[in-house]
């Protein structure tokens, strides 16, 4: 089960309540298929356990979210409080990132472990991307050919 068209015209609906059931019906089963299907590699490869937590939007209460989202990370009670792995979509575009938001616990002993590593960095590839504010398109969408 992967992203459609349909995927990415739930954004496209424009109240809260219609948008949210094309979320819930369309791209949170896929959520949890990526979920159930990259944790047990995740698990492997860091020797800790995982838990996927899908965006559930509750707090919303009048605007319809731009973008939804699945955090896997090593942390049941939820993936903002350390490093974790997010992937989401908007109206243009499906994203996969390693994400630090929101000052989690161990923000300086990341920091610094990426600091002495940065030619990890720069060996990524040229269609990888590091962002210093995840609520800022302007970058992505300039490499999906959207305008600026």
């Amino acid at each position: 089960m992967l992203f459609t068209k349909q995927s990415f015209d739930a954004f496209a609906l424009e109240t809260l309540e219609e948008r949210m059931e094309k979320i819930r019906s369309e791209i949170q089963p896929i959520f949890q298929t990526i979920g159930e299907a990259a944790i047990p590699l995740f698990e492997e490869s860091c020797h800790e356990p995982f838990y996927l937590h899908i965006a559930q939007h509750r707090r919303r209460t009048v605007y319809p979210p731009a973008e939804t989202w699945a955090g896997i990370g090593p942390n049941k009670r939820g993936y903002k409080m350390d490093a974790h792995f997010q992937i989401g979509i908007n109206q243009a575009y499906v994203f996969v990132w390693l994400s630090v938001i929101d000052q989690p616990k161990n923000q300086a002993t990341i920091a610094e472990s990426w600091l002495a590593q940065k030619e990890l960095l720069d060996q990524l590839p040229a269609d990888f991307t590091l962002s210093p504010d995840h609520t800022k398109y302007d970058h992505f969408l300039s490499l999906c050919g959207q305008p600026t």
